[in-house]
């Protein structure tokens, strides 16, 4: 970031809940890069990165999943929910999310 975001204005305050999504989507966005660059067989856990950023706000939380879920899937990934919707499962393909251990979860759902 090379300087302050525009809307970072005392005159914004009461929309800062719009920033705080943004920000922390950049940071999340990050994160799921990494985790895919590996090709990890696991899930992506939110409350971790939740915890890590102290974002209590469960709203909040929900926006920023959705929001990521919603960029994952128009980027044509395979997706599944699971631990109440804390965790994400990413597959290569439809075959590839059949094949996952996770499928069998007791909540795991496919979004």
């Amino acid at each position: 970031m090379e300087e302050f975001p525009e809307k970072l204005v005392p005159s914004e305050m009461e929309n800062f809940d719009k920033l705080v999504v943004e920000q922390y989507s950049c940071y999340v966005r990050l994160e799921l890069v990494e985790f895919l660059l590996k090709k990890s067989t696991q899930y992506y856990d939110f409350t971790q990165f939740f915890q890590k950023y102290e974002i209590k706000d469960v709203e909040i939380q929900n926006t920023i999943i959705d929001k990521m879920i919603n960029e994952l899937k128009d980027k044509g990934w395979a997706l599944g929910k699971m631990f109440g919707g804390t965790s994400l499962v990413i597959c290569s393909s439809e075959s590839a999310m059949e094949e996952s251990v996770w499928v069998s979860s007791l909540d795991f759902e496919k979004v």
